[in-house]
């Protein structure tokens, strides 16, 4: 099978890797650098954090394709991953290495081919997965914010992710065809997303832009709001109101003083730097969240409200890995 990185992609080998037609597993910084629907896409190793069958798939494999895999703290949930490297093959964008030994240099494009000569090509088998949905009436969680969200996706879409709680939110999600997918997951720079999903915008305006951003990384960068507004962006902005830095709280203590943020009242920031067209919609509950969502499109700004302490399944996996691993 294959666990994905990022390195591929950005050499255009994307197809290469799909046409070997094997199982697809990808990495944090690897999600969105392929047509999940085109593969048979297993979903997003990350170690121990990893979703029920997923690590198993991966570290249980006879014959592991580590295409464009960088093997950090990220990619690994603090190194805390046991990968099979005496049946690992590892392609990386000038070298490659098999069970350990080290060849190069070597070009990622001819390593693919010689792999292809060797498994060669094979159809892949599509598996749905149907995600139980919550009630409507139900209170907003991270878990069902995430699977609402992905389920609004539509092919073509691009879909601008900040670091922290949206991040590891949507990760567990398969994304549909024709979806570009951009994060700053190697980073880690908070605020990177606004101004990213305004250059999205401007560049592809006849592509919708969803933009989730949590209320800690909007702080960063909402000036640029104003902007959006000007150039009449097709942006849904999913803005998580946590009351500050959730992930951080994850990893670092609850209670800690410098994961607190000043409260801003957004509806009124909205109107200050977007003028009175553009509306702030507030969800606390699943079924305001989809109704929102289904809104339609241009600018508009959707304030989910989640608790402090609340976080995605998956970044609760991984926070428990990283501890694991430090002790």
């Amino acid at each position: 099978m294959i666990l994905l990185g990022h390195e591929l992609a950005r050499l255009g080998l994307t197809d290469e890797v799909q046409r070997l037609g094997l199982p697809v597993a990808v990495t944090a910084i690897g999600k969105g650098q392929l047509d999940e629907q085109a593969v048979d896409w297993i979903g997003t190793y990350l170690g121990p954090a990893s979703g029920p069958g997923i690590r198993e798939a991966v570290e249980e494999s006879d014959c592991l394709l580590a295409l464009g895999v960088v093997f950090s703290d990220t990619e690994t949930a603090g190194f805390s991953a046991v990968l099979p490297e005496s049946a690992m093959i590892v392609v990386r964008p000038e070298n490659a290495t098999v069970a350990g030994k080290p060849f190069g240099p070597v070009a990622a494009a001819d390593a693919l081919r010689a792999l292809a000569q060797l498994f060669g090509t094979r159809t892949h088998s599509t598996t749905v997965t149907t995600r139980e949905r919550a009630a409507d009436t139900d209170k907003l969680t991270q878990d069902p914010l995430w699977t609402e969200v992905a389920a609004a996706i539509q092919p073509g879409d691009v879909v601008v992710v900040d670091q922290g709680t949206p991040s590891f939110g949507m990760l567990d999600h398969r994304l549909p065809s024709g979806v570009s997918y951009l994060a700053g997951t190697l980073w880690g720079s908070i605020g990177y997303s606004l101004p990213a999903a305004l250059g999205a915008a401007v560049a592809a305006p006849d592509r919708r832009v969803l933009l989730l951003i949590g209320d800690g990384s909007l702080q960063l960068t909402a000036q640029e709001l104003s902007t959006m507004a000007r150039q009449h962006a097709n942006i849904t902005v999913v803005l998580v109101n946590n009351a500050g830095y959730t992930i951080e709280r994850a990893i670092n203590g609850p209670a800690a003083v410098y994961n607190d943020i000043a409260h801003w009242d957004h509806t009124a920031l909205v109107r200050a730097l977007c003028g009175p067209n553009v509306q702030v919609r507030p969800a606390r509950t699943v079924g305001e969240l989809r109704t929102a969502l289904a809104a339609g499109n241009g600018l508009r700004v959707i304030e989910a409200y989640t608790d402090p302490l609340d976080v995605p399944s998956l970044l609760g996996r991984f926070v428990a890995a990283v501890g694991a691993a430090q002790h």
